[in-house]
C-alpha cells in the first residue's frame, strides 16, 4: 500500500508540477503563518516527494496532518499555547556576576538590556516574541529570529520555521537558508540567527512533533470530526408516540394535529404532567450507547497528546484524578516537568546566540524569573519569603523588590535566627559563645563524680 500511495504521489508530482511551481510563495516574516507551509519546490528539492504532493504528514486515520489542522485539535492548541503563554509571561533578565563584590546583578548597561528586558523589536515586545518562538518550536521543532543590529541596539526579527533550513557549509560551519517573500533564497551564519530548538536527536534540528505524533493527532481529528457529523447528520427522533392496534386509525391530517397538540401543550414544560388518549404512550428515543462512549475515546486522545508535550492532563481541564488535596504538587509537577525544559533551552539558546566570548567571560547570562510563578499564590508566596528571610538569604528590600515595592531604610541587611547550637555543643553543655545573644549558663557539678551521676549516700 505505500509503494501505490507513493508511485501515486510521484505521478501527481510530476503532473501538477508546472503549475505548482509558478505560484506566488508568499509568507509573513514576522507573524506564525500556518496556512501557507514550504513551497513544493522546497519538498521537491530535499526529497520529500510525497509531502510535496499532499502538502503534510499522513497519519493512520488518513487525517493530512499540517500546521493548520494540527491546531484545530483542542489538545495541541491549549498545550502549545499554554507553554507559550507561561513563558511569555515570566520576566527574562540578562544579568552579570561580578567578582568584588562577589554578587549576581541585572546588566543594565548592556546594549542587549533592552533587548532581552522589554523589547525584542520596534514592533514586538519581549513577552510577544518569547511566545511566538516558543510556540514555533513546539510545533515544529525549531525557533528562529534573525538578529539585526543597528546604531539603536540589536533587535530580533522572528522567521517563518517552514521557510528555513539549516546546511553545514564545506568548512563545517551551520549555514540557515532563509527563503524570502517571492521565493528566492539567502544564506546567513550563525552569527546572524537566534534557534530556538525542541527536543533534538543531532543537536542542530529540533524534532517536529507533527511528524512524530501525527498518528495521535490524526485519530484525536478524526474523533472530532465524527463527533461533529453525528450532531450535524442525527436524525433520531427525540420522542415516539405509540397508539395501540385495536384505536382508531388516524388521517394524516389528524397525525399532524396530534403533533402540533403534542407540541403546544408539552414542549419546554418540563417535568409537567402528560395525559394521553386512547391508549397512546410516550416513549423517548436515547443516543446509541457506543456513539455516546465516543467521549471516552477523546479523552484519551486528550491525555496522549498531553503526554507528548509532559503536560498534566489537569491543565488541559482533565480533573478526573486531581483534587483540590494535591493540586499545589500538580503546579510544581507542570512547572518542574513541562516548564523548566523549556527555560532551560532559551536560557542556553541566548547564552549561544546573543552573547559574545566576551559576554560569557566576564560573567553575563540570561535566565526568566521563575519566581514570578509564585505570585498566583500570595500564602504560599508569604510563607516562602518568611523562611527565606529567616535564612538570611533575602533581605527586606529583596522581597519588596520581588513584589515591585520602594525599598525601605534599613532593609538591605540580612538577619539569621540565633537560636541554634551545634548538637556536640548541646551533649557537653556548651552554649553560643558571646555576641550570639545568649547568656553562658553554668553547668553544676553537684551530684555527680568524674563526669557521672553519684549514688545517693546510705543512711544507718
Amino acid at each position: 500500500m505505500n509503494l501505490i500511495r507513493e508511485a501515486k504521489a510521484e505521478l501527481a508530482w510530476h503532473r501538477y508540477k508546472p503549475a505548482i511551481l509558478a505560484m506566488a510563495q508568499k509568507g509573513t516574516l514576522a507573524s506564525f503563518n500556518t496556512v501557507t507551509g514550504p513551497g513544493t519546490d522546497w519538498y521537491q528539492r530535499n526529497g520529500y516527494y510525497r509531502l510535496a504532493a499532499a502538502g503534510g504528514h499522513g497519519s493512520q486515520s488518513g487525517k493530512m496532518i499540517t500546521l493548520e489542522t494540527a491546531l484545530e485539535s483542542a489538545a495541541v492548541y491549549a498545550c502549545v499555547k499554554i507553554i507559550a503563554e507561561d513563558l511569555g509571561s515570566l520576566p527574562y533578565v540578562l544579568y552579570q556576576k561580578i567578582q568584588n563584590p562577589d554578587a549576581i546583578v541585572e546588566a543594565r548597561e548592556h546594549q542587549l538590556w533592552k533587548t532581552i528586558r522589554s523589547m525584542a523589536n520596534p514592533d514586538m515586545t519581549i513577552g510577544e516574541f518569547v511566545e511566538a518562538l516558543t510556540a514555533h518550536a513546539a510545533l515544529t521543532g525549531n525557533g528562529f529570529a534573525q538578529k539585526i543590529t543597528t546604531a539603536s541596539g540589536t533587535f530580533l526579527f522572528p522567521l517563518q520555521p517552514q521557510d528555513v533550513r539549516l546546511e553545514r557549509a564545506r568548512g563545517g560551519q551551520i549555514a540557515y537558508i532563509v527563503r524570502s517573500e517571492g521565493g528566492q533564497e539567502q544564506t546567513f551564519t550563525r552569527d546572524d540567527m537566534f534557534h530556538l530548538r525542541g527536543f533534538s536527536f543531532d543537536g542542530l534540528n529540533g524534532d517536529a512533533i507533527l511528524q512524530r505524533a501525527r498518528h495521535v493527532i490524526g485519530l484525536g481529528l478524526s474523533a472530532q470530526d465524527y463527533a461533529g457529523k453525528f450532531f450535524a447528520n442525527d436524525t433520531t427522533v427525540g420522542l415516539v408516540l405509540s397508539r395501540p392496534l385495536e384505536a382508531p386509525s388516524l388521517t394524516p391530517a389528524g397525525i399532524e394535529k396530534l403533533k402540533a397538540d403534542f407540541k403546544t401543550a408539552f414542549l419546554g414544560k418540563a417535568h409537567d404532567v402528560a395525559i394521553l388518549q386512547e391508549g397512546t404512550t410516550a416513549e423517548r428515543m436515547l443516543p446509541d450507547p457506543e456513539k455516546v462512549a465516543l467521549q471516552e475515546q477523546r479523552i484519551f486522545q486528550l491525555r496522549e497528546v498531553a503526554r507528548m508535550y509532559r503536560m498534566p492532563p489537569f491543565k488541559l481541564q482533565d480533573y478526573e484524578r486531581q483534587t483540590w488535596s494535591n493540586s499545589y504538587e500538580g503546579a510544581l509537577e507542570y512547572t518542574s516537568n513541562t516548564l523548566r525544559p523549556w527555560i532551560a533551552r532559551w536560557r542556553r539558546a541566548a547564552e549561544r546566540d546573543l552573547l559574545t566570548d566576551d559576554d560569557r567571560g566576564n560573567g553575563y547570562f540570561v535566565e526568566h524569573k521563575v519566581e514570578a510563578l509564585l505570585q498566583g499564590d500570595f500564602e504560599k508566596q508569604a510563607r516562602g519569603f518568611a523562611m527565606l528571610l529567616e535564612k538570611g538569604v533575602y533581605s527586606i528590600n529583596g522581597v519588596r523588590k520581588l513584589l515591585n515595592l520602594n525599598p525601605v531604610s534599613g532593609g538591605d541587611a540580612h538577619f539569621i535566627q540565633l537560636n541554634m547550637q551545634r548538637v556536640v555543643d548541646a551533649a557537653t553543655g556548651a552554649v553560643q559563645q558571646e555576641g550570639t545573644g545568649v547568656m553562658p549558663v553554668e553547668k553544676s557539678t553537684k551530684g555527680y563524680v568524674n563526669g557521672t551521676p553519684a549514688l545517693p549516700e546510705r543512711s544507718n
